[in-house]
């Protein structure tokens, strides 16, 4: 008959035998690390990528830009006697304000995202925002044949 210290190592051994293996969890874990790990340097490769295209994008479109916009004022001045001439060039000031406005927008929603956007208050003049509504608005009405009229009180 076995000894009563065998019984309870046999017994003990025999339970163990009976429980689940238990898993290391760093084990566990280390594909899924490595995958996080792999998912965060995409992430930051990405965004790297589109930083240096805002940058771009910001400074090398709006120079030229600007030579443009600054080009077709000083045209649309010393040509003013020329009404087809002076519309021809405020078509193009326009379009380049709205490229500036397309760009200015991509740069505010890069902030947004990276919880840098600031927003300042200031009067505006209700006039003149309509007024610029309505010249934002004006080339795509003509081709419409839509008459737009301005009322302020």
């Amino acid at each position: 008959m076995p000894e009563p210290g065998e019984k309870k190592r046999a017994g003990a051994r025999a339970s163990s035998e009976n429980r689940p293996a238990r898993r290391n969890p760093r084990a566990a874990r280390s594909p899924l690390a490595a995958e996080c790990d792999e998912l965060r340097a995409q992430l930051d490769r990405a965004d790297r990528a589109s930083r240096e295209m805002l940058s771009v994008v910001s400074h090398d479109v709006r120079n030229p830009l600007s030579v443009i916009l600054v080009t077709a004022r000083l045209l649309a001045r010393s040509h003013s006697a020329d009404a087809a001439v002076t519309r021809q060039l405020e078509a193009v000031t326009r379009a380049g304000e709205e490229i500036n406005r397309l760009i200015q927008e991509l740069v505010d929603a890069h902030q947004i995202e990276r919880g840098s956007f600031e927003v300042a208050r200031e009067e505006q003049r209700i006039d003149d925002l309509v007024e610029r509504a309505l010249a934002a608005v004006q080339p795509m009405c003509a081709r419409k044949q839509v008459e737009l009229h301005r009322e302020l009180e």
